[in-house]
């Protein structure tokens, strides 16, 4: 059971405020186990103690740069003089330098390295596109979204999970930006796909609305669990295709259809990376730094699916989803990485 999201004049009322605070002592915490590290830590060759609290440390300044930043802005431009497009191009900026300052950290930390092919085309896209990423590993949502704003040059427009908004940076940017925060339980069926409209008719050229078609990040358990899942749904050839497919978790086609239907005009782009595949838990992370490999992005513009019926959006999503899996394969054998284990329930 999630726990329920405070009213908006309670979060910005007494949460916000409080919110430096709380970052403060967090950062104070991890200053503080990073003491004895500073002794023990340079006789070990891998120093992943020291290597993760420095990142962690990067990741709480980031939150409140943002958060600061997001005050600073709207006092820079007050609701009676704002112009809507400074306003979102400077959020948009605000979020692409924290992005880079922590991906710059995690550079020197843990080891990143960035491989990424993307073509030009993205760039020069004149209309809204659609995100489509592989979900897999730690992190990966902030790598996608700093593609988005520093890369394609777009403001990002995500759809979240509603407990996102109890991080006060996350609320204020993401809200400014138009995003989209899934509605409680509690509102109708009706009521939710008339916002979900009114969200798909909101973005426009300069605008990338962010997808992770799979629902949650790739772990073996999920992967066992969706094949259990097809297997008591009688739904023989899903549960053979979640086999054939062992490194994606099957895409689920309502959302990405819903969009597609209702925007026109969007323009559907597939993210494929691999290299944070190992960093899904705290254990693999620990194992994983500093990261032996980089980090690969594929990106690639795609025609839109020859409708916006749900059953041909699916049997879009996983045709390219299956190539996802075959390029992870073909990246993971090339630098020696084993297969994933097979998938069971315990």
């Amino acid at each position: 059971m999630s726990v329920p999201v405070p009213p908006l004049v309670v979060r910005r009322v007494l949460r916000d405020p409080l919110w430096p605070v709380l970052l403060g002592a967090l950062a104070l915490l991890l200053g503080l186990l990073a003491l004895p590290l500073l002794v023990l830590e340079p006789w070990r060759r891998r120093n992943r103690a020291l290597r993760l609290v420095r990142l962690a440390v990067a990741g709480i300044a980031a939150d409140l740069g943002i958060l600061l930043g997001c005050w600073w802005l709207w006092l820079r431009h007050p609701p009676w003089r704002r112009d809507p497009v400074a306003w979102r191009e400077q959020h948009t900026a605000l979020l692409d330098r924290r992005l880079t300052t922590v991906l710059q950290v995690a550079e020197r930390t843990v080891g990143l390295q960035l491989r990424t092919d993307i073509p030009p085309v993205v760039a020069r896209t004149p209309h809204p596109l659609l995100v489509l990423s592989r979900h897999i590993g730690s992190g990966d949502s902030l790598l996608v979204a700093y593609l988005v704003a520093h890369t394609f040059g777009r403001t990002p427009r995500v759809m979240l999970k509603r407990f996102l908004l109890w991080d006060a940076a996350a609320d204020l940017l993401l809200n400014r930006l138009g995003s989209y925060f899934l509605p409680p339980r509690r509102v109708n069926v009706a009521e939710r796909d008339r916002r979900l409209e009114a969200f798909a008719r909101s973005l426009d050229a300069h605008d990338a609305l962010i997808l992770f078609p799979e629902g949650g990040n790739w772990s073996p358990r999920r992967h066992a669990a969706s094949i259990e899942w097809a297997e008591q749904n009688g739904n023989p050839a899903l549960q053979e295709w979640i086999r054939d497919h062992p490194r994606v978790l099957v895409p689920r086609a309502k959302g990405t259809q819903q969009m597609l239907e209702d925007s026109p005009d969007l323009v559907p782009v597939i993210i494929a990376h691999h290299g944070l595949d190992r960093t899904g838990s705290l254990g693999q992370i620990w194992r994983a730094v500093p990261l032996a490999h980089p980090v690969d992005v594929v990106v690639r513009v795609v025609d839109r699916p020859r409708s916006s019926d749900l059953e041909v959006v699916d049997l879009w999503l996983r045709e390219h989803w299956s190539q996802i899996d075959r390029w992870a394969g073909e990246l993971a054998a090339a630098v020696g990485e084993q297969p994933p284990p097979p998938s069971r329930l315990d």
